[in-house]
């Protein structure tokens, strides 16, 4: 049975590492291109091999099933509708500012800010969905 969990973390190890690669080349293809490679094939491969392994034990599934990142799914939909929002404010106040600080930073921040906006908008917009 270990043999069998250990490979299965192996590949799901081998998908995230592809995913992070896809994300780092991403500022350096075009944008057409970019987000046809992501969207419109690897995150439909990446869902449906993370619904096959999620009966497997593997060490991201195990990640994925922990209490806290859980919970941090209960934001997803706040955080699709604003990040966008955030990406393209933050793209234009940086140029306002005249200001070109690495492609990591731009998305540290960004990602920082949408998981706060979308915090507070699921806590504004939890009582209404409630009821």
């Amino acid at each position: 049975m270990w043999k069998q969990d250990a490979a299965w973390s192996a590949a799901e190890l081998v998908v995230v590492g592809m995913l992070i690669v896809l994300f780092l080349i991403d500022p350096f293809i075009d944008e057409r291109y970019g987000t046809m490679l992501l969207f419109g094939w690897w995150m439909p491969v990446l869902i449906v091999f993370f619904c096959l392994a999620n009966g497997h034990n593997g060490l991201v599934t195990r990640m994925l099933h922990h209490p806290s990142v859980v919970k941090a799914g209960g934001y997803g939909f706040e955080f699709y509708m604003v990040h966008k929002m955030v990406i393209q404010a933050t793209l234009i106040l940086l140029m306002k500012m005249e200001v070109q600080p690495p492609y990591c930073i731009v998305l540290g921040l960004c990602l920082f800010v949408s998981v706060l906006v979308a915090k507070v908008l699921h806590f504004l917009l939890r009582p209404i969905t409630r009821s």
